[in-house]
């Protein structure tokens, strides 16, 4: 696909999917209006992308927890302290806790909460508060093991995150593969305006099968759809999302770095692309040869 630069002037904030008056930017960074199909199509787009990481974030939190019943620490927010000193080891400083019930090893189901508190600023810079609960059948690194995740008044920055994680261990003897299915998502801004979302993706494990308790160098080739409502104001805007080619998604980059959705609102198709594997929080928007650099 050839490469698209757009002008800073034209950058479309994931807050986007917050308001209701859009821009369109042309390639050369001239403003034009956009029609009603094309707010639409570039609203349903901005929630997908942003709905799409923040709830990547709840998967890499749900496999990182420990190397005993996730894969492996080191993921999420479970990174290293600003010290490099991993979260196994003595000192390491975090502020959100981590209670596991049964703690004896071995035992399931086991439930795992998250508690961030009244706000927890991770190693990504992102705030984090409320609770992640998740009951886990079995280890994750286990085939036929699922792993069940609630939010209870969790935040992501400032948006409110709900919704139900199932994510299911499918693997074979040749390689990882993972099926995480989100029903009933919701993330609500600020402002009420919010996105109802639900989505099933398919993480094929394409590097770092060889260091299987080493889950940073893991890359995933991700495949799956989406669909959904984003209501601004007095208006919503539904849509339904395919992953036409396969999302790279690394556990070293909080964001997927290419691969390419196609997404359906109203009478108009568009292509979100990922890039060339850049780690970085950008995505291109194509619309009827408009283009949209979302970033989130």
């Amino acid at each position: 696909m050839q490469k698209l630069t757009i002008a800073p002037a034209c950058m479309v904030a994931a807050s986007i999917i917050f308001v209701s008056i859009f821009t369109a930017c042309s390639k050369s960074g001239n403003s034009t209006p956009q029609t009603t199909d094309q707010v639409a199509l570039n609203a349903s787009a901005s929630a997908d992308n942003q709905a799409d990481a923040v709830y990547n974030d709840v998967t890499s939190n749900v496999m990182g927890v420990n190397s005993e019943i996730g894969l492996g620490t080191g993921i999420g927010v479970f990174v290293a302290d600003a010290n490099n000193v991993a979260p196994w080891e003595t000192g390491w400083q975090h502020c959100f806790t981590v209670t596991i019930s049964p703690e004896a090893i071995g035992v399931y189901p086991k439930t795992v909460t998250l508690d961030f508190g009244p706000g927890c600023e991770g190693r990504d810079g992102h705030m984090r508060k409320g609770k992640i609960i998740t009951v886990y059948t079995g280890p994750m690194f286990v085939a036929g093991s699922i792993a069940t995740t609630t939010l209870q008044d969790f935040y992501f920055d400032t948006l409110h995150v709900e919704g139900t994680h199932t994510l299911t261990n499918n693997s074979t003897a040749d390689n990882h593969i993972f099926n995480s299915v989100i029903q009933d998502g919701k993330i609500t801004s600020p402002s009420g305006n919010y996105v109802v979302w639900n989505r099933t993706r398919t993480w094929t494990q394409t590097e770092g099968n060889g260091t299987p308790y080493i889950p940073l160098d893991d890359v995933y080739n991700i495949t799956g759809s989406s669909n959904g409502t984003v209501y601004v104001g007095a208006s919503s805007f539904q849509w339904t999302a395919s992953i036409t080619q396969p999302l790279i998604h690394k556990f070293l980059c909080p964001w997927n770095v290419s691969g390419q959705i196609e997404i359906n609102s109203v009478n108009v198709k568009s292509t979100l692309d990922f890039g060339d594997g850049t780690c970085d929080r950008k995505a291109t928007l194509t619309i009827n040869g408009n283009i949209f650099e979302i970033i989130w």
